[in-house]
């Protein structure tokens, strides 16, 4: 019975359940924070200090969020002041616990699997600018799948050819001792375990390492294909909107492919960027205090009461469309709306009328 209230519809509740994550879409898109790079802790910083400050208890935005400036910029420069120093205290602990994590979550992974060392993965800043309005995490996370083999497809295109013929030189050396190894303990199958090539090594262990050797090196190793760049790129941009349309034709250039591997980075670099940046965090997070002002200004020009929604981000709001040219809206709200009607097929029809007349 719910489906067919005109206010409890796909829309109102996305828009209900995305009301403090479409705040955070906004500043992103716009670049309020000024920042080059997204840590979890970052995140994790930025929403409490400017997001959850918005909000009520109930999850409402503020209703004296639009007056009162320069008291609501005062409350958040002490937030982020009192939250950096509670980080730099902490500093130790969290990087004695993110060593350790990582230690746990990665090194089985990469030992048991050398070649997932060079697999790539979106920027935590990335995901959050693919990200559109009203787009529920579990419906993005399926966007993003899509994307990632394109992604790969994509960054296939491009190899060193230098770094083939490294890996195949180490292939066949690993593999000529690797052979000649095996081939010893079939004769003697005591050379195994009893003969040691150094101090408190044996053959096994140098086996073990000689097959991890081999099995990385070879994923460097490329087969030949065809170099369609352009044709990665367009299937890439089906799932990714924010890349411009005009990479589609320079797909191939130096400029597009630096500008997308910002985006798309290998997941060790990731993993070493996420800890050291996680350094600078306290840093980071204070100097934020020069811009807090324009993050105030930023939040109150783009709240829109809206008559069933109440206060929520105007980006949001995508009954602003009805009756209107599309061409003079925001470009990232313009996506996200016509994205979400192909999301909610049923909606698009059957709501339309509501949502134009609320």
């Amino acid at each position: 019975k719910y489906y067919h209230n005109q206010d409890i519809n796909p829309y109102t509740i996305n828009n209900k359940i995305m009301i403090q994550d479409n705040y955070f879409i906004a500043l992103i898109d716009k670049e309020m924070f000024r920042i080059n790079y997204l840590t979890k802790l970052m995140e994790w910083n930025l929403r409490y200090t400017i997001i959850h400050y918005m909000f009520d208890e109930n999850i409402k935005l503020r209703k004296d969020i639009l007056i009162n400036k320069s008291g609501h910029i005062e409350s958040i420069k002490t937030r982020i002041t009192l939250v950096s120093i509670v980080n730099f205290i902490f500093m130790p602990l969290i990087m004695g616990f993110m060593i350790f994590y990582s230690l746990f979550e990665y090194c089985e992974k990469f030992y048991n699997k050398p070649e997932l060392i060079k697999t790539r993965s979106w920027t935590k800043l990335a995901l959050w600018k693919f990200r559109e309005y009203n787009e529920t995490y579990h419906i993005f996370h399926e966007r993003i799948k899509k994307a990632n083999k394109s992604a790969v497809d994509y960054t296939n295109q491009f190899h060193s050819r230098l770094l083939e013929t490294f890996s195949h030189l180490v292939v066949f050396i690993a593999g000529t001792f690797f052979t000649i190894l095996i081939f010893l303990s079939i004769i003697n199958e005591n050379i195994l375990i009893k003969l040691y090539i150094s101090d408190t090594k044996t053959v096994i262990w140098f086996l073990g390492i000689l097959a991890t050797i081999i099995t990385f090196f070879r994923t460097m190793i490329k087969d030949r294909i065809m170099f369609y760049p352009n044709k990665y790129m367009k299937e890439l941009r089906k799932h990714i909107s924010l890349f411009p349309e005009s990479w589609e034709n320079l797909a191939s250039t130096k400029m597009v492919k630096q500008n997308f591997l910002n985006f798309y980075q290998y997941k060790l670099t990731l993993l070493f960027k996420e800890i050291f940046m996680t350094l600078l965090v306290p840093f980071d997070l204070y100097s934020l205090n020069d811009y807090v002002d324009d993050i105030v200004t930023f939040i109150q020009i783009n709240t829109k009461k809206d008559g069933q929604l109440g206060l929520v981000c105007r980006n949001s709001i995508f009954r602003n469309f009805y009756n209107t040219n599309l061409a003079h809206k925001d470009e990232k709200t313009r996506i996200s709306y016509e994205n979400f009607k192909k999301n909610y097929p049923d909606w698009s029809k059957k709501y339309e009328y509501y949502a134009q007349n609320a």
